[in-house]
């Protein structure tokens, strides 16, 4: 919650910008009485949709400004297990909430809904982040191969065709974005990129791995070190990288286990869970902290 000061900064600030004659200024529940004219109000209404990166969303409710965190985009997942709902549920894992709303964000799903699709670049217009979380395998046929092995599960048709969609309109529009798992396969096939089906032995399924990442990496600089260590639970990794993503990681047995976008503000991708530990381990939160600095 901002304090007095913070409070009056942002009068002082507005006001000089805009000669505000009557407004209310709402942040975290913090109000501050402001003057203002319908000028003004227009004014306010255009910065709310130019707001400078890494700053909190400024939203007007004529005549209210309304201040809330950065809106962070999760694609929810076809549930059979939810209890205390009518029907099939769509859910997420907390985690991935958690670690957003710790670092300041508000974490939204968005269904997992085909129909959707088609709005996705609109749709995306009103967040500021987007988190790409863990679940089931992507199909092959998304990235032009057949199934290959046995060991394929979890594909859902919803999940690859709402997810992928997401990934391409946020690279496209250099939406902030962290790609978790699941996620870094689907953003290296939204882009273009193929996937290893089954990388065999289950060496990397519930354990940490030691991850050298690239010195000059975003995720380097988030996490404060070059090499961290990561909770692994997969049986799949990225095989072709997709034009456009640059590999920053890796584990000991060579496997890609970090990417970022190229060119992007921040668009990163984890093979590891940095959600399984970010409530007790501040290098894994220090992920989505970095995320809603930027968003």
């Amino acid at each position: 919650m901002p304090n007095r000061t913070e409070s009056e900064e942002a009068r002082s600030s507005f006001t000089d910008k805009y000669g505000l004659t009557s407004a209310t200024i709402v942040a975290d529940g913090a109000a501050a009485s402001l003057e203002l004219d319908p000028q003004a109000a227009r004014a306010i209404r255009t910065l709310a949709t130019t707001r400078p990166a890494g700053t909190v969303w400024m939203k007007t409710i004529a005549p209210t400004l309304v201040v809330v965190s950065p809106l962070v985009l999760i694609v929810g997942r076809v549930s059979t297990e939810a209890s205390g709902v009518r029907g099939e549920a769509y859910a997420a894992g907390q985690r991935y909430f958690q670690g957003i709303t710790r670092a300041g964000g508000t974490p939204v799903m968005l269904p997992p809904t085909i129909s959707l699709v088609s709005n996705v670049k609109e749709i995306l217009r009103r967040f500021d982040g987007v988190v790409l979380h863990g679940g089931g395998d992507v199909d092959p046929l998304r990235y032009g191969q057949e199934h290959q092995t046995e060991k394929l599960y979890g594909i859902v048709a919803e999940h690859d065709e709402v997810e992928i969609a997401v990934a391409r309109a946020a690279v496209e529009a250099d939406v902030a974005m962290l790609a978790i798992c699941r996620g870094m396969q689907v953003l290296n096939v939204a882009m273009g990129g193929t996937l290893h089906q089954d990388i065999g032995g289950g060496s990397h399924s519930y354990s940490h791995h030691a991850v050298d990442l690239a010195p000059t990496s975003r995720l380097a600089a988030a996490m404060g070190q070059r090499v961290i260590a990561g909770h692994c639970v997969h049986h799949q990794t990225i095989d072709r990288v997709a034009d456009g993503l640059e590999v920053v990681g890796h584990s000991a047995d060579g496997l890609i286990h970090a990417a970022e976008v190229i060119g992007s503000t921040w668009a990163v991708a984890t093979q590891w869970h940095p959600e399984d530990s970010a409530d007790t381990d501040a290098q894994q939160q220090a992920l989505f902290n970095a995320l809603i600095a930027v968003a």
